[in-house]
């Protein structure tokens, strides 16, 4: 019972580290989709003109 407070830590270290590491995924994905649009884009309009 003395070493729930330290599981305790543990869990909400854990429970931040996969936060952060979804968040950063997230928003890596996101990034690399709207640079691979944006990049899609500007050679549709090329090929347009």
């Amino acid at each position: 019972v003395s070493e729930a407070g330290g599981s305790r830590k543990h869990k909400v270290a854990v429970a931040f580290g996969a936060s952060v590491g979804s968040i950063f995924l997230i928003v890596i994905v996101a990034g690399l989709l709207l640079w691979w649009r944006h990049r899609h884009n500007q050679q549709i309009f090329f090929d347009v003109n």
